[in-house]
């Protein structure tokens, strides 16, 4: 597993293009200053005066509230606020709602050097579209090689030995309608407290390398339907080599086991691959399972029940 952690930020033109600003104002070089916190947030409050926590946040908004108490306070009260603003050096400014831009905010950001942009979309949607953006691109980020799958609408993740078969059931699993993420290296990222996603790194996606054949493109030989760009991860799948060992009693509907990942505990059911198994009706099984876990239903559990009940609750 090889590990990188995003600790450079993002780039403000890569915002502005992200978010297809209109922007009248970019200090020298500006494009290339870094944007290095997901937060955004909207002026209201430090417009009234109050800046607790305003360097936790790098991206402000000038929603249509923003813009009427502005327009409303006299010319000189509004020009103080807006210098107040400024001074404080926020990296972007947003107006949203397509607002004209007034003349003391642009004044303002000029002065201190502070980029400024239009929306012709609602605040809210800025809002929603930006946290987006930047809690991806922020994101920690791990690369792992494995078969990202999205099987019966649950992100699942392959791993196992090289040559263990990891592509020869991921290709088994389109055939029978999944869908695939990424082949060989997954770049797994943290977008939320609760929230692993994976995707593909660019120049590899859609392409899946089987032994014996060579590289083939998904996209190309099953359609668009059998590829996504990215997924949440649900759980995680390990194909363990058994070969000229017995197989192990037990049931991959039993356990619980997790497996840590930049911090979140996902799920992970280990099946050991032998002649004769089907692997791709085992993952499809597994996926199901916890599936059905994740709605509430442990279908071991449930057998455990049914044997105490049936003896009168005697173990």
């Amino acid at each position: 597993m090889a590990e990188t952690w995003n600790d450079k930020g993002v780039c403000l033109g890569e915002v502005v293009a992200a978010l297809r600003l209109q922007v009248p104002y970019l200090p020298k070089d500006g494009g290339n200053v870094r944007i290095s916190k997901s937060s955004v947030k909207q002026a209201g409050l430090c417009l009234a005066g109050f800046f607790e926590g305003f360097a936790e946040c790098e991206v402000y908004l000038f929603g249509n509230e923003e813009m009427h108490y502005l327009r409303s306070a006299l010319p000189d009260a509004r020009a103080t606020m807006l210098d107040v603003f400024f001074c404080h050096r926020p990296l972007l400014v947003v107006v949203t709602d397509n607002c004209e831009l007034l003349p003391e905010l642009v004044l303002a950001a000029s002065k201190y050097g502070v980029a400024y942009a239009r929306a012709k979309e609602p605040a809210s949607f800025v809002l929603l579209k930006a946290l987006e953006f930047l809690a991806s691109k922020l994101a920690s980020l791990v690369s792992l090689h494995g078969e990202l799958m999205v099987i019966y609408g649950e992100g699942v993740l392959l791993t196992g030995d090289s040559g263990i078969g990891k592509s020869e059931t991921a290709i088994e699993l389109i055939r029978r309608g999944h869908h695939l993420v990424a082949d060989d290296l997954v770049d797994l990222r943290r977008i939320a407290h609760d929230t692993l996603t994976g995707a593909a790194p660019s120049n590899i996606r859609y392409f899946v390398e089987l032994r014996g054949i060579g590289i083939v493109n998904v996209k190309k030989m099953f359609g668009n339907d059998a590829v996504k760009m990215s997924s949440q991860i649900d759980l995680v799948v390990e194909m363990l080599d058994v070969e000229g060992q017995p197989l192990a009693g037990g049931s991959i509907t039993a356990g619980g086991e997790t497996t840590n990942i930049l911090g979140l505990e996902i799920p992970i059911v280990k099946i050991p691959v032998k002649n004769g198994r089907n692997m791709t009706t085992l993952v499809e099984a597994a996926t199901m399972a916890n599936k059905q876990k994740k709605a509430g239903y442990d279908a071991g559990v449930a057998l455990l029940h049914g044997l105490k009940a049936s003896y009168g609750g005697q173990g």
